[in-house]
């Protein structure tokens, strides 16, 4: 069966996004797969190149640059502004690089953190439901009969560092492009996992008696499971087809 969430509820409330660093610069004496790098031999730390970002019903995903000074504080600062309008951001490999790359500019930067966002990240939500040859982006967007990533080559993060403004818009535009996988990944991906960080019932409605998957309220009873608590509700959504069980114990009044 063909499971189609209804995306227009989540408008407003779900933000894609992408980042982009350049290199740590190091000194080193030698080369090769065994050298070791000491914190010592860092003469620059990684910046933000960019960062692109698509909100859930826009029709193209936007892009914020570094300056023409290559600092990333003012990226950081409006990044921060569109960030905290969402309710989740969702991405590749999120929670391990994008979201503690960015907290550590904010950090370094000296601006204000950002602080209780809730994450969705799309890495975790296949590697914990599925057994695939590869969980990368680009592997899991062909997979899907897509194009996959935007090709692109150390070159070109060279030539950005270089200040070369075509090699910039070519990495805006590789950026753009990861965020529009991102999405329709994300949206594939969902009914296929059996359970999220986030329940986006609760977040979307605060209705927990909706599903808290696609939080649509077309679901319907699925028998019960006994817990030491006592029996607890199944429920089916007809919507994205999730199987859940009720948290909560039911009682003496509750109709089965």
């Amino acid at each position: 069966m063909n499971y189609a969430i209804d995306r227009t509820r989540f408008k407003g409330k779900l933000l894609f996004w992408d980042i982009e660093t350049s290199f740590i610069h190091v000194v080193t004496h030698y080369i090769g797969s065994k050298v070791s790098i000491h914190p010592q031999q860092v003469m620059k730390e990684k910046r933000i190149i960019c960062i692109s970002y698509k909100a859930e019903g826009w029709k193209k995903a936007k892009t914020l640059y570094w300056d023409k000074n290559q600092d990333d504080k003012k990226l950081l600062k409006d990044f921060s502004k569109v960030a905290r309008k969402y309710d989740v951001l969702v991405a590749q490999n999120g929670d391990a690089f994008d979201i503690k790359v960015f907290t550590g500019r904010l950090w370094q930067q000296k601006v204000p953190p950002l602080n209780n966002i809730l994450t969705l990240d799309t890495l975790k939500m296949s590697r914990q439901n599925m057994k695939l040859s590869s969980h990368r982006l680009d592997y899991k967007s062909k997979l899907m009969g897509r194009e996959g990533k935007y090709e692109m080559h150390m070159g070109d993060w060279l030539r950005v560092e270089e200040g070369n403004k075509k090699a910039l818009k070519k990495m805006g535009h590789y950026c753009e492009i990861d965020v529009e996988e991102l999405q329709e990944l994300f949206w594939s991906l969902l009914p296929y996992c059996n359970k999220l960080p986030v329940a986006l019932n609760v977040m979307l409605t605060g209705d927990r008696n909706d599903c808290p998957k696609c939080s649509n309220s077309e679901i319907k009873r699925n028998g019960t499971r006994p817990s030491t608590s006592g029996l607890r509700q199944r429920w089916y959504c007809g919507c994205c087809g999730h199987d859940w069980t009720d948290s909560r114990a039911l009682s003496t009044t509750d109709k089965i």
